[in-house]
């Protein structure tokens, strides 16, 4: 018989958690739900006048099932991040575990013998050795650069 049909497409839904709403069902066809085992297997909830009415139900579901979610989401635990890791030969500080940042030095630093701290944000020139610097052809001069920054 059709109702049963029904009765299963709304158990075989049901298993993957998805909602069925029968709407816009005729006065007779309730009737028949009424005198036979239907609202046994299926809540009467679940069936609707209007096919109005049952977005309306399967909206107000939807949100509850979403709210439902995010509360969830706010109240588990954040994931532990674990600090990160040099993998570069230019990076200028390495973490030490305890939110500090201890300098290292970096090839750029070799090159230009200015030692920059991330911690401090400050750089100190003459930390290294500097080299010896091959003349330049120009008339600017290394020195001059760095006065008029």
């Amino acid at each position: 018989m059709g109702k049963d049909a029904l009765i299963d497409v709304y158990n075989d839904y049901k298993t993957i958690d998805i909602s069925v709403l029968f709407a816009n069902t005729q006065e007779r066809v309730r009737q028949i739900f009424e005198t036979t085992n239907f609202f046994e297997e299926v809540p009467r909830n679940r069936v609707f006048v209007s096919v109005s009415d049952a977005v309306d139900q399967a909206e107000l579901e939807q949100r509850r099932k979403n709210e439902a979610i995010i509360v969830q989401m706010k109240a588990a635990p954040k994931p532990a991040v674990a600090p990160p890791v040099a993998k570069s030969v230019g990076q200028k500080s390495v973490p030490t575990g305890d939110n500090a940042l201890m300098t290292a030095q970096s090839s750029a630093s070799l090159a230009t013998g200015v030692e920059f701290s991330i911690k401090d944000n400050t750089a100190k020139e003459g930390a290294i050795q500097r080299k010896n610097r091959v003349p330049s052809k120009s008339n600017i001069h290394w020195d001059d650069l760095d006065k008029t920054q």
